[in-house]
């Protein structure tokens, strides 16, 4: 099948707050409608708490079903392209794609089905204190797997919606794009998946180093996203203080549940929380920056700060974790092991010993191969016409 008269029906739930992934689809259209025949079920996940408990108990949304059966007729697509699903898509979507024989790839930008298996605390867990999957932690007198901390009951339908959809997840039918060969590997260790029916295909990054930049006079690395516990912000500051680097500050940029507690706590003239920033003063900031930073502790899908990092020719410090070191060269040296806290200050203490432009540029190299567009098009291609054969 040719590229440039294959169509594709994009489907899509964007989050209450816009973050990362709604980022990486409307990315990942943009990409599509420049490659290929593309048109797009998009829609908003806000709505009243009724109707939204509605969509959990069901699992179904008849508006939606009726425009996708109408696009399905009149569009004519030759592959369905579903990104997110939760929840007001509903998972209906999935028996009518089934039913008219349309061939659907679901693309999983992250593990949070992995958290909604079972309705069991322990078993959500398996042994751990942390799930790396959802970032929340294990309470030893907690028996049931309360999803949402503020609600049984919307706990107990979205693990009813999270059980039929990993059901959907290894149905024959189903081909699965994942971002990582980590991530692969994870869904045939733990699920038993057929290999042959996931295929790894990162999210385009559109290159904005053309944008004009301002400079900034003071050195600094910079951490970009939201301020949580599972995002290893506290001891990302505590590392950096501990490492104790002249010359250097640490911006902090972004919100969240931490943003006034880590405030309180580092009163610090090195340290300089700037708040929340729109996406193109980020990409000023981190253009600027020696290096940026992240502390995850969860698995993540593609670290899209630290690629458009690369794309800026910016170093990255990450710890080893998921499919992140899949997005830069081997033997990187700026990367360290996931919870080892003093392995984070070792790296921190030996910046100066390393050509911070060097590997910057090496980043480059390294990420505008991998995220080429042409060739990430031709890819895409062969997944849909190997899956399709």
């Amino acid at each position: 099948m040719e590229k440039s008269k294959t169509k594709i029906l994009i489907i899509h739930t964007k989050y209450q707050e816009k973050g990362g992934e709604d980022i990486a689809v409307e990315n990942e259209i943009k990409f599509l409608k420049d490659n290929f025949i593309t048109n797009k079920i998009v829609i908003s996940n806000h709505g009243n708490f009724l109707a939204l408990s509605l969509l959990l108990i069901f699992r179904s949304n008849f508006r939606i079903n009726r425009i996708l059966k109408k696009e399905l007729s009149d569009f004519k697509p030759d592959f369905v392209y579903v990104h997110n699903t939760w929840f007001k898509i509903g998972l209906k979507i999935f028996d009518i794609l089934n039913h008219q024989n349309i061939k659907y790839f679901i693309k999983l930008h992250n593990f949070r089905y992995d958290c909604t298996h079972t309705f069991s605390h322990s078993a959500h867990f398996q042994d751990k204190d942390f799930c790396m999957s959802c970032g929340t932690y294990k309470k030893n007198n907690m028996r049931f797997n309360k999803y949402f901390s503020n609600s049984y009951l919307k706990s107990f339908f979205v693990i009813l919606y999270g059980r039929r959809y990993i059901e959907i997840l290894k149905n024959i039918k189903t081909n699965i794009i994942v971002l990582t060969e980590f991530h692969k590997k994870y869904l045939i260790r733990k699920y038993s998946l057929e290999a042959d029916k996931i295929s790894v295909f990162p999210n385009f990054i559109s290159d904005d180093t053309k944008n004009n930049f301002k400079e900034l006079d003071e050195d600094y690395i910079v951490y970009a996203g939201r301020i949580s516990s599972e995002k290893g912000v506290d001891e990302l500051i505590s590392s950096f203080i501990n490492a104790d680097i002249e010359n250097l500050s640490l911006y902090i940029v972004g919100n969240g549940p931490q943003e006034k507690f880590v405030n309180k706590k580092y009163e610090n003239n090195k340290i300089k929380f700037l708040g929340y920033q729109d996406h193109k003063n980020t990409l000023n900031i981190i253009k600027n920056a020696k290096a940026v930073i992240t502390n995850t502790k969860m698995y993540e899908g593609q670290p899209t700060l630290l690629c458009e990092a690369s794309l800026l020719s910016v170093p990255a410090i990450f710890p080893r974790n998921g499919g992140i070191e899949e997005f830069f060269p081997e033997k990187y040296p700026l990367s360290f092991s996931q919870s080892h806290l003093k392995d984070l200050e070792h790296v921190l203490g030996q910046l100066s010993d390393y050509d911070l432009e060097d590997l910057g540029d090496k980043n480059f190299n390294f990420i505008t191969k991998k995220l080429n567009e042409h060739d990430l098009s031709e890819q895409l291609l062969e997944i849909f016409n190997f899956n399709n054969s």
